[in-house]
């Protein structure tokens, strides 16, 4: 009698040793899981805000080539209107070294809180 009741302690232990076991096992997993899913909306937000700022910097390109087709500014700095008041822009004009009929125009996107530009766009104009 007494080996029946050892056996039946003996397999409870086990029993409550296998729980114990897959609770971690599932707790692991799922801690896992919520750090994968906190990456990727990070990186689906980061990407996002570059695709944004991939498309304001074409724009502003262009205002730019419309605004002073000769390319002789230098400097010049704004913000970008209503739904992207966060997002500001920079540009600069060179002349590439010797006689070409180029302008190099460098435009930044950046945020406001984003201290490295999100967005760099460079284009050669040509000049005429």
């Amino acid at each position: 009698m007494s080996s029946s009741r050892f056996n039946k302690t003996n397999s409870m232990g086990v029993a409550l040793l296998e729980v114990l076991l897959a609770m971690t096992v599932v707790g692991i997993g799922m801690g896992v899981s919520f750090k994968t899913f906190s990456l990727a909306t990070r990186l689906e937000s980061k990407l996002e805000k570059q695709a944004i700022a991939r498309r304001l910097a074409e724009r502003q390109t262009a205002i730019l080539r419309l605004q002073n087709p000769s390319g002789q500014s230098n400097g010049e700095v704004g913000k970008f209107d209503s739904p992207f008041e966060e997002y500001q822009w920079t540009a600069e004009w060179s002349s590439p070294q010797g006689e070409f009929p180029f302008q190099l125009l460098r435009v930044r996107v950046l945020m406001e809180t984003d201290e490295p530009a999100l967005y760099r766009l460079e284009t050669l104009l040509n000049i005429k």
